[in-house]
């Protein structure tokens, strides 16, 4: 299997789905399998760009090695839509920068003739990017397109047998299942907030009772899908 198959393939282990079936993508174990089966992992994807940069141009792509790391997660979705080369034409952006607006992918080059590309991107690079949690962060902060990474969203009732809660309150309580690779905390250990599962495991990883964090939930809207004009570019 060549390289670019094979990361095609890990990336198929790594996906999950949430509770409402939305797709994401457990990034940091992939890239420790790419690493396993690639030592030198950055020349192995500069490789690939380079090969699918030379179906499209004489010219060597104009992205260097240095840069992948800070920028691997917007390569692994171009590897995973077929267009690896594409990547030098993302050279102002980084991983964190993910999901990038649908106003800034518009002045993008490689959006400047090509509409079914720029609705392919904006489709997939949520996946890429799922909220991680924290202690003290809450779902109230900004998470516009952003996958919040439920495997399980079940409604507590926690006003004892056969009460309700008070007429005019709003709040609501769940249990949510997680995977423990989005839990980052500086206090504690993931192993000790959750119960630790097999990073590949399809199996949820369920929150600690006594030790939960609280999120107030809303599913994000999805992207609305626009129309551009844009140069084409081959799939590889």
């Amino acid at each position: 299997m060549c390289p670019r198959d094979e990361i095609r393939h890990l990336i198929k282990l790594h996906e999950r789905t949430t509770y409402d079936n939305r797709k994401f993508i457990l990034v940091e174990p992939l890239t420790r399998a790419l690493e396993a089966k690639y030592p030198d992992l950055n020349t192995t994807l500069y490789n690939i760009i380079r090969e699918a940069h030379e179906h499209n141009s004489r010219e060597p792509p104009d992205i260097l090695k240095d840069q992948l790391p800070s920028m691997c997660r917007i390569l692994y979705a171009l590897i995973d839509l077929g267009y690896p080369a594409l990547l030098p034409l993302f050279s102002q952006h980084r991983d964190e920068h993910l999901p990038i607006p649908e106003d800034t992918l518009a002045e993008l080059d490689v959006f400047s003739g090509q509409s079914e590309l720029r609705q392919l991107w904006l489709q997939a690079q949520t996946a890429w990017c799922p909220f991680t949690f924290e202690l003290g962060r809450t779902l109230n902060e900004k998470v516009h397109h952003r996958i919040i990474p439920f495997y399980a969203k079940i409604p507590i009732q926690p006003y004892g047998a056969g009460q309700k809660p008070p007429d005019n309150s709003h709040a609501r309580l769940y249990q949510v299942h997680i995977p423990k690779e989005l839990v980052k905390s500086s206090e504690l250990d993931a192993s000790q907030l959750l119960r630790c599962d097999d990073p590949v495991s399809p199996h949820p990883t369920r929150l600690h009772p006594r030790k939960s964090l609280t999120f107030h939930s809303l599913v994000p809207p999805h992207e609305r899908i626009g129309d551009s004009h844009s140069r084409n570019f081959r799939k590889h």
